[in-house]
């Protein structure tokens, strides 16, 4: 490889990896990650570990939920390379890094731009910061993991129903965004159900928005053929998400399905559920770990929605001055266009599914026996996807600008700014966080400590007992002494009289 090849290389990686030191840094040198659901998820892996080497074949089924295999599947093989005290924050860098290439593929494949252009990675790294928000916290692993796949699969429909781009597409090249789609979103589907209730919605707006776009746009030659590139591709993923139900659906889930059916018959609750969706999505995009947070310049919300709101004002003057040599191309009047540019085609898309899951019906519970919680895993959900959306907005209106290099550089910096400066209050939070789990098995720190945080690790942590120690006697009471209300995340339906233990049993 030449020296410049090697340079063209090196330009190419490092702002990819400027970003993923950013987000990665307040995992660096952290054992005891403030994810609640995180030492259960773990301590799952050491049963697994348990079973595969021939030990208590008889306990997997009390603790390993068939719906998630893929998460454990990703823990176990950390777990079988790395020591125990560095899988939880390796696990969680690679959920980290998986957002990132996810959320950067998104804004560079809408945005007609490269992957490694510094506004793409900046807008992409502001946007990968919401990670860490009330779904992480949680530890809802298996839910987090659905998302990147599902924002691949919802980034190839765009391109693939030509709802962005109107121009001409060879047919191939839309054949292999379409199967791209429905391989991702399936893929989604495998690793969380409830990702592909999100993903509908999603590419319900999607869809309305390319049928008005090319309903309105006027052109009748290939109307039929763009009509079937926008439904051909959702019909095919429906019939394979419905053949897996059915493959894989547990007894007893048809009447799942009929409780399930009121939530479904009315969807809308109309302003009121719009408001209630609206005061939500602040709590649970901007929550810190623990109470006594550090000292924080912005709230990260508010600093971000200030910052795309003048992003998209710079970008869309930017765009007003166009280049000379358009001037002279068309003589001195702006260059025609066929219908809608792609920047009223990108807002028409993010206003309609914004709709949609504004008043969608917010307080749905009632899908089976798992709750949905669309209040929590909602936001998280949507973050990324309407970030990617308006992220794209932003880098499609400067496409034509002649001031775009001046405003792609000032740009670029404040998002790295942001999110550098979001990343120091986490970082501090995590290690302080860290430091009082360490205290706690040392018996310096109370079970009130915990108690008193946002989320209540008490009860949690004590699983690390039976990932660290050498021996864990008793597999089948784990998740019940952390869950002795039996309102479980693992639900086990057989469970023998006398199993529940206290959480006391575990100091």
């Amino acid at each position: 490889m030449t020296s410049r090849a090697r340079l063209g290389v090196l330009r190419s990686v490092a702002p990819h990896g400027v970003a993923l030191a950013i987000l990665l840094w307040p995992l660096v040198g952290i054992v005891f990650v403030p994810m609640v659901d995180l030492p259960g998820h773990l301590a799952i892996t050491r049963v697994l570990d348990d079973f595969l080497r021939g030990q208590y074949r008889d306990s997997l089924q009390w603790n390993l939920n068939p719906l998630h295999k893929p998460a454990y599947a990703l823990l176990y093989a950390v777990f079988t390379l790395l020591p125990k005290s560095t899988v939880g924050p390796v696990a969680v860098g690679l959920i980290v890094a998986m957002f990132y290439a996810a959320i950067c593929h998104g804004v560079a494949s809408l945005g007609r731009r490269s992957a490694s252009s510094p506004l793409v990675v900046g807008l992409a790294l502001l946007i990968a910061m919401f990670l860490y928000g009330s779904a992480f916290f949680w530890g809802l692993i298996p839910f987090l993991l659905s998302v990147p796949p599902a924002l691949v699969a919802y980034v190839s429909y765009l391109r693939a129903s030509g709802v962005v781009d109107a121009g001409p597409d060879p047919a191939r090249r839309t054949s292999a965004r379409a199967a791209r789609f429905v391989a991702a979103a399936l893929l989604a589907h495998l690793v969380h159900p409830i990702a592909s209730l999100f993903l509908a919605i999603m590419l319900a707006g999607a869809a309305g928005a390319a049928v008005v776009l090319e309903l309105g746009s006027g052109r009748a030659a290939g109307a039929a053929a763009r009509l079937r590139s926008i439904a051909w591709p959702l019909a095919g993923w429906a019939s394979a998400v419905g053949a897996l139900h059915v493959l894989t659906a547990p007894a007893g889930h048809e009447l799942d399905l009929a409780r399930s059916a009121p939530a479904f018959a009315a969807p809308f609750h109309g302003v009121a559920a719009a408001r209630a969706f609206l005061a939500q999505i602040p709590i649970e995009l901007g929550i810190l770990p623990i109470r006594g947070p550090a000292p924080a310049v912005v709230s990260y919300p508010a600093a971000v929605g200030i910052f795309l709101a003048a992003s998209c004002a710079a970008a869309l003057a930017a765009a007003m001055m166009p280049r000379s040599a358009d001037r002279r191309a068309s003589g001195g009047r702006p260059p025609a266009t066929l219908g809608l540019p792609p920047i009223a085609r990108l807002v028409v898309v993010l206003v309609l599914s914004a709709l949609l899951f504004l008043f969608l019906r917010h307080d749905i519970v009632g899908l089976g026996r798992r709750l949905l919680w669309f209040p929590v895993r909602g936001p998280c959900f949507l973050v990324f996807f309407f970030g990617v959306l308006a992220a794209a907005l932003v880098l499609r209106s400067l496409e034509s600008s002649r001031a775009s290099r001046l405003v792609s550089s000032v740009l670029a910096a404040c998002a790295l700014a942001l999110a550098a400066e979001r990343s120091a209050v986490l970082r501090v939070q995590f290690a302080a966080f860290d430091g009082k789990v360490r205290a706690f098995f040392h018996g310096d720190v109370p079970d009130r400590w915990f108690r008193s945080q946002p989320f209540s690790y008490a009860d949690h942590i004590r699983a690390y007992s039976c990932y660290f120690d050498d021996a864990c006697p008793d597999h089948r009471a784990l998740f019940f002494s952390i869950y002795p209300d039996d309102a479980t995340i693992y639900p086990v339906s057989k469970a023998p009289t006398g199993i529940l233990r206290s959480p006391g049993d575990f100091r």
